[in-house]
């Protein structure tokens, strides 16, 4: 049973992926203003925030959360440590790959 809903959350997340990822590109191609990299920036985001609502409420809704507060605290800092990052480094509206 656990097997079924780990296979069952990683498809899932592969089609989150693939539906994300081609809006992204259909929205830059009906757009004639901006650049790819608003689009980016702003996938890059709502998706990190979404995945932290979303795990988080639905654990929240069905049971208690049982890890240790520093693993919460170490792992979810990372995370929102690596969205200010993001954020510092496209302030100039350009993300590089360095």
């Amino acid at each position: 049973m656990e097997f079924l809903a780990l296979l069952t959350g990683i498809v899932g997340l592969w089609l989150g992926t693939e539906a994300t990822i081609k809006g992204a590109v259909a929205a830059r191609e009906n757009l004639q203003t901006g650049q790819a990299s608003d689009i980016v920036i702003g996938s890059a985001f709502g998706s990190a925030l979404g995945q932290i609502g979303f795990v988080l409420g639905v654990t929240g809704l069905t049971t208690y959360l049982t890890l240790p507060k520093r693993i919460i605290y170490q792992h979810g800092g990372v995370l929102l440590g690596s969205l200010i990052l993001l954020g510092l480094f496209s302030l100039d509206g350009h993300v590089t790959r360095t």
